[in-house]
């Protein structure tokens, strides 16, 4: 735990990843491993890995940590994500968090779940409306990665597609993309929100 605060990065790393071995029984390192993740500019991925093998006793710390503007929200992402299905109800909580920062990560983390959890698509369908531009297309990859979305889903999406943001609407034909085999659809999607 001591080498987490080293002065030397590779010290740090190592020290994650021996942590990472013991699983559950390093949670009360997961506070100066997320400090890690955010000091560190090297090794994130191994440092989120390693806080993803505490378990579902890292998430509250990790919820926190999305607050902070310095935070890597990615790297949170990968680590709840990570957790697993453990993480989803906190998660789902999440989008409705007080800063944009933490239902970003929320929204993240849930669509780097493989499959998205069901249980997450009413609260990602809400954030398809939100004024963030990094949540909507946070939500709507997210819902790309479903196995349950329904003709309200694809709807809400195709609604995306008209959104004043590139980046959302990438996101929202690439969702509806790995839903719909229709190709003559999917080439009208691209032409009008490209």
């Amino acid at each position: 735990k001591k080498l987490l605060a080293s002065d030397d990065e590779h010290e740090r790393s190592s020290a994650a990843f021996a942590l990472s071995s013991m699983g559950g029984k390093a949670q009360g390192a997961v506070a100066d491993l997320i400090e890690a993740l955010k000091s560190q500019s090297e090794g994130k991925t191994e440092i989120a890995e390693a806080i993803s093998r505490i378990g579902p006793a890292a998430v509250p710390h990790l919820l926190r940590a999305s607050a902070d503007p310095d935070q890597s929200p990615d790297q949170l992402a990968v680590a709840l994500a990570g957790i697993g299905p453990s993480a989803t109800e906190p998660l789902i909580a999440a989008l409705d968090a007080e800063t944009i920062e933490a239902r970003v990560s929320a929204a993240t983390a849930l669509g780097q779940m493989n499959p998205t959890p069901s249980a997450a698509m009413a609260g990602l369908l809400n954030c398809l409306n939100d004024p963030s531009v990094d949540l909507r297309k946070a939500a709507a990859f997210a819902l790309g990665g479903s196995r349950d979305l329904d003709g309200e889903a694809i709807e809400r999406l195709r609604g995306l597609c008209n959104d004043m943001d590139q980046g959302v609407r990438a996101a929202a034909v690439l969702s509806i993309a790995k839903t719909d085999s229709d190709t003559a659809a999917l080439v009208d999607l691209l032409t009008h929100a490209c």
